[in-house]
């Protein structure tokens, strides 16, 4: 029997079935109407004509629902409608009218149907904003393998009398232990359209294959609805002498050798004696907890061989890693992009965190040798972004890292141009499903970007996944499963799951009964004690806290008598981060107190006691944080705490602060329902943030996070539910209304055929107009048969509107502080630059050396951003630049053209033309894309000259792309008291679940050895039950953790060993006495004079001189300290903090900060709050400062101070 045949006789077998229940029934039938054959029930079809249309209202008119409908009312006997042709019938009128006739007979097998070419949407985008108003009955439409398919909704439960499935046989599946040469590798768990379309080529006749194969993981969580539909699908099969067959998943091997030009490639760029190292991987972590050694070159082959996959047009699969500790994960994604590199094709790194990228980028340069690395955030110019963008079109640009919410914005060709995508990298990949106050909402919708990149660009590539630590199966805590299979939807991936066990790591914890009152006081004394008294001991310490009050008390409690700790926080500011972090990592100061801010991209391989004040996260977060002692091989670590049952609320609170309501998702969901009963029924709609602000009014600046968050719980809840999009939201905000020159004529046209749409900003002296064009309400009113993303794109191409030219153009707005300063301050940058081009004409330059050159007359910050800016902005391969870059680390320059004269005073030129306009302050041009370039140059330099304020926007009123495709399923859970969300109650449960078992954990005693295989198995899967019943634990045990530590061993990198370390260490020769001018001096792998330190680095030298007792002349010191304040003047202001000499009123002569500040606390008070930068008030006078201020005179202190009291006295 042909597919085809098969098909048909379900569908008729259920009909027979059906028949008799109701009188003159009406049967609906959901599936593939192009290829049943009802034989002598055909004559039941109301309308040949259309039954197999895949179209819309152009098919489905008012003019064939009244034929249609005058036709059901009078048939006396059994009647069939199409799915399409029904929902165009309930369309007009309510379901409820012929309700009690229809029985709807369903294709239970899939959800994907072939689409008429005549009737697929062209306009598609990666974003899933495509669909205009798509078919009622369709959500989305997409081409696979040269044919179009659309995603129908499913039918309601209630849209008939009765509803009956096709296919009710069933048939188990097959097992086996390998997939044969050739085999078609299938995975339903992440995407069911793949099963949809294969079943559709099939039918088609278009698939021979006998056998379909799917992995299973015995720890997978699996759908039950996923696993019976492949059963019932097994059975349709079954007669068609094809098959499902499960692959049980196979153990991880040792038997890898890596190639000669695998260890080639590795050398090249790791250097000439480098081997893989051995990484510690589960076998089989469904089965056991049984671990292997293999080689990183595995990963790295592996990676490769499906990149090759790729190449040749073969299935490929995807990577999922855990990293243990040591793995050198960097390596794992790094060396492939490298030999993806060299065929032409680019990589792209998705990564959390600004610093990380900076720090990543800089080693691929330094360190490895390869300088066609970049990196995309949102601290790089727009002039940067464009240059990084047209190199990485270009092929100068390789390996790519970016910030998911940059992925999100842009079409994937807008930074990549034709380019082909080679491997796309998630780094710290836990954020997925890391729910609380690390969540990132744009990383889970990375997944569906990302298949969409591959569905709708046709690009194929396999993804890395890389993360520290994830559960691994269970039903409950999952995160392996849920990040790769549901979130980004990976390919069949090969899993490497890194061994959670750490021999090197000791627990030590104590419990104690906690009566104390003041319980928040009693914790903060008690860390105190401990921590002062581990520092005694000599161990370098990480203290983890769960609030910024708690790390700002501890601080200042810490350092009460002596200065032994640094902090580092959220908001802390980038300076002081850095500082912290320096001082820590070299020993200058052996406690680090931190919130987790302090964790992800850091490696410092010699902490040995990591001390929790309370845990504040759940157990995957605690053992992360732990895993950050002992990261040198031969170091041992310890895990100190002191553990009541009381500390489980911090944690719960910073939950608290972070979760979601149910009424808040129920208002956000009543939100888009109002929405769309509103706009005319329009599934496509466009809400701001602030849309949604009613329902956040006390979550303080997080509204966007949450409004995205509850936006994603929806989407995700009836996907779950229904399995397609009954609301589907996009998180990339797009601006609606925009800037756009008109000439008069087309001025006339908009006013005659769009009022309503714009509002005119600016006349010029042409007669044409500057607008600000709403394309909203030119959207709602004029286009709506297309998506929204469709009319801005049209716009931007100029092709909007066929009898208008609306330009767009870039509103620049400048704020001068003076003038005439401004003027004479970029002459002057200009002269200074002129004279060191002249000075190294037709030689090459290094950024270093004019940096050098612009320190004499700048500070070291802003020569530093004066450098990145004119080799950024005045060196690529554009005739109108004069800078030639030569290839190589590091990168070299010099002047290929002898016209930056004339650069330079058509600048100033244009520099004329805004200081000249009426306003004294301010200055507002609006400029085409191409004619902004040399204005924005001067807003970036007018910036880092510090001379006024520089904005750049192409648009206003930022919206979130929504569309509703089941408006009645929203419309009953708006209404329905009894409204459940799946995700929330999963994420309630996950939280529930953890603190229960981190109270174990905490509360029972262990062995060491115990608390590890707990960990194991917790991560491997187990579940609560599980856990509690194999480790019971003994009663609680107070013990003291110092004297448990002062019986361990002390174990510090010495000051050599840090100089391959980021942020290394200085160093110097051992060396008594002065040092004068003349004296050399060695720091890192640079001599130089003491005199040229001064003059090159005067920051390092006064750290090392500062830090490990290196005696200057005092004349030497006196010029240091003048270099120091003129090249780094927010360094040296914290350097003498109160000991500076400040002019105040009152006093005769400059008096030192801190003289004023105890003779007289609440006049020094008011002068330092209109002075701030000029005196840094450490933290512990802080503190004591405004105290005193606040009780002495009431109402004096500024509001930021007064927060700052309240986070220090907040519990």
């Amino acid at each position: 029997m042909k597919a085809r045949e098969l098909y048909s006789k379900h569908f008729i077998s259920a009909i027979e079935k059906n028949a008799g229940k109701i009188d003159n029934p009406i049967y609906v039938l959901y599936g593939d109407m192009s290829i049943l054959d009802l034989g002598q029930y055909q004559g039941w079809v109301i309308d040949n004509d259309t039954f197999a249309s895949t179209g819309g209202e152009e098919v489905f008119t008012k003019d064939w629902f009244a034929r249609l409908f005058i036709s059901l009312q009078t048939s006396t006997t059994a009647s069939i409608l199409s799915y399409a042709q029904y929902s165009y019938v309930i369309h007009q009128l309510s379901k409820d009218f012929f309700q009690s006739r229809v029985i709807v007979i369903k294709d239970n097998l899939r959800r994907v149907f072939p689409l008429q070419a005549s009737t697929y949407i062209t306009d598609t985008q990666e974003d899933d904003t495509n669909a205009t108003e798509i078919p009622v009955y369709q959500v989305d439409q997409f081409k696979s393998r040269d044919s179009y398919y659309y995603i129908a909704k499913t039918p309601e439960d209630d849209l008939g009398k009765y509803s009956v499935n096709a296919f009710t046989g069933t048939q188990d599946l097959q097992i086996c232990g390998v997939i044969p040469p050739g085999g078609e590798l299938l995975d339903p768990f992440a995407d069911d359209n793949e099963i949809d379309i294969l079943l559709d080529q099939i039918i088609s006749g278009k698939e021979k294959t006998p056998a379909f194969y799917i992995k299973l993981y015995e720890k997978q969580p699996q759908e039950k609805r996923v696993k019976d539909l492949l059963r019932h699908l097994n059975a349709f099969l079954n007669p068609l002498k094809k098959s499902i067959v499960l692959v049980i998943e196979e153990s991880l091997t040792e038997d890898f050798t890596p190639s000669d030009e695998l260890n080639a490639l590795l050398q090249e760029y790791w250097g000439s004696g480098a081997t893989f190292r051995s990484i510690t991987l589960y076998k089989n972590p469904s089965l056991s907890a049984e671990t292997i050694n293999i080689s990183q070159g595995k990963v790295v082959q592996t990676v490769i061989d499906e990149y090759e996959n790729v190449r040749a047009g073969r299935t490929f699969r995807d990577i999922f890693l855990t990293a243990p500790t040591g793995a050198g994960k960097s390596l794992l994604f790094q060396l492939p992009a490298f030999y993806i590199s060299k065929k032409g094709d680019i990589t792209i790194v998705i990564s959390p965190l600004i610093a990380l990228m900076k720090d990543q980028v800089n080693a691929i340069h330094t360190q490895r040798g390869f300088s066609k690395a970049a990196y995309l955030n949102s601290e790089i110019s727009l002039l940067d972004r464009d240059r990084i963008i047209e190199q990485c079109q270009e092929g100068q640009i390789d390996v790519l890292y970016m910030a998911p919410e940059l992925l999100m914005s842009y079409d994937i060709r807008h930074f990549i141009g034709d380019r082909r995508i080679g491997l796309m990298v998630i780094d710290e990949a836990h954020l997925i499903t890391t729910w609380g106050r690390d969540f990132r909402v744009d990383y889970w919708y990375l997944g569906n970007r990302i298949r969409n990149i591959r569905k709708y660009s046709e690009h194929s590539f396999p993804m890395i996944a890389v993360t520290a630590t994830a559960v691994y199966g269970g039903e409950k805590n999952d995160m392996v499963f849920d990040t790769a299979e549901e979130s980004l939807m990976m390919h069949s991936p090969h899993y490497f799951i890194g061994r959670v066990k750490r021999d090197d790591i000791e627990f030590i914890i104590s419990n104690y009964p906690s009566k104390a009152k003041d319980f928040d006081k009693h914790k903060l004394e008690q860390t105190t004690k401990t921590v002062l008294g581990i520092n005694k001991l000599g161990f370098k310490t990480l203290v983890y806290a769960p609030y910024t009050s708690h790390v700002l008390k501890l601080s200042t409690l810490i350092n009460h008598d002596e200065d032994i700790s640094v902090s580092y926080y959220g908001t802390l500011d980038a300076l002081s981060k850095e500082q912290s972090e320096k001082q820590f990592r070299a020993n200058d100061k052996n406690v680090m107190v931190c919130t987790k801010a302090f964790g992800m991209g850091v490696d410092i391989p010699d902490i040995q006691v990591v001390y929790h004040h309370a845990p504040s996260g759940l157990l995957p977060d605690y053992i992360q944080e732990i895993g950050r002692a002992a990261r040198k091989t031969d170091i041992r670590g310890y895990a100190a705490l002191n553990y009541s049952e009381r500390d489980q609320k911090y944690s719960k609170q910073l939950y608290g602060m972070s979760a979601l309501r149910l009424w808040q998702i129920k208002a956000v969901l009543k939100k888009i329902h109002d929405t769309y009963q509103n706009n005319g029924h329009k599934r496509n709609m466009l809400l701001s943030v602030d849309d949604f602000a009613f329902a956040f009014e006390n979550d303080g600046d997080d509204i966007d996070q949450k409004v995205k968050t509850a936006l994603m719980m929806i989407e995700k809840d009836y996907l779950i539910k229904y399995q397609f999009n009954v609301v589907l939201a996009r998180p990339k905000q797009l601006f609606t209304k925009v800037y756009s020159k008109v000439s008069a004529a087309d001025m006339k046209v908009m006013q005659r055929n769009y009022p309503g749409t714009f509002e005119i900003l600016f006349h010029d002296k042409d007669g044409s107009k500057i607008i600000l064009l709403d394309l909203n309400e030119l959207w709602t009113k004029y286009f709506n048969d297309k998506a929204f993303p469709v009319i801005k794109k049209r716009y931007f191409d100029r092709k909007l509107i066929a009898d208008c030219d609306l330009r767009p153009r870039y509103k620049l707005t400048y704020t001068f502080e003076d003038k005439d300063k401004t003027i004479s301050a970029i002459t002057d940058f200009f002269d200074t630059l002129s004279v060191f081009l002249a000075d190294t004409y037709g030689r090459y330059f290094e950024k270093d050396t004019l940096r050098a050159a612009l320190k004499k007359k700048y500070d070291d910050k802003t020569a530093k951003q004066l450098a990145n800016f004119i080799l950024s902005t005045y060196s690529d391969d554009k005739k109108s630049h004069f800078l030639q870059e030569k290839a190589g680390v590091p990168k070299q320059y010099r002047v290929s053209v002898n016209s930056y004269g004339a650069s330079f005073s058509d600048s100033l030129k244009k520099l004329g033309e805004l200081i000249n306009s009426n306003d004294k302050k301010k200055a507002v041009r609006f400029k085409s894309k191409d004619d902004s370039v040399p204005f924005v140059r001067l807003g970036h330099l007018i910036e880092i000259l510090d001379l006024g304020s520089f904005e750049m926007r192409g648009g206003d009123n930022p919206m979130i792309f929504i569309r509703v495709n089941s408006p009645e399923r929203v419309r009953k859970d708006c209404f329905n008291k009894n409204y459940e969300n799946i995700l929330y109650d999963k994420t309630k449960d996950k939280h529930e679940i953890s603190s229960e078992l981190m109270n174990h954990f905490f509360t029972r005693h262990f062995t060491n050895e115990e608390r590890w295989d707990f960990i194991e198995d917790f991560f491997l899967g187990s579940s609560l039950d599980e856990l509690i019943s194999k480790y019971p634990g003994k009663d609680p045990k107070s013990i003291d953790l110092l004297e448990e530590l002062s019986k361990k061993p002390i174990q510090k990198m010495d000051i050599n060993e840090h100089a391959d370390v980021a942020h290394g260490k200085m160093t110097y020769p051992p060396r008594s006495g002065t040092y004068t001018f003349k004296d050399h001096l060695t720091i890192g792998e640079e001599t130089r004079t003491i005199k040229g330190w001064i003059e090159e680095d005067s920051l390092s030298l006064h750290q090392l001189a500062k830090d490990h007792t290196v005696y200057l002349d005092a004349v030497v010191y006196t010029r240091l300290m003048a270099a120091i304040e003129k090249d780094h003047p927010e360094y040296y202001i914290r350097l003498l903090a109160l000991r500076k000499m400040i002019k105040i009123p009152g006093y005769k002569e400059p008096a030192m900060a801190e003289v004023v500040m105890k003779e007289n606390p609440v006049k020094f008070y008011k002068w330092w709050a209109a002075h701030r930068d000029e005196v840094y008030i450490p933290m512990k006078d802080k503190v004591w400062l405004f105290d005193f201020v606040e009780k002495k005179e009431k109402g004096l202190l500024k509001k930021q101070d007064k927060k700052f009291i309240e986070t220090l006295t907040k519990k």
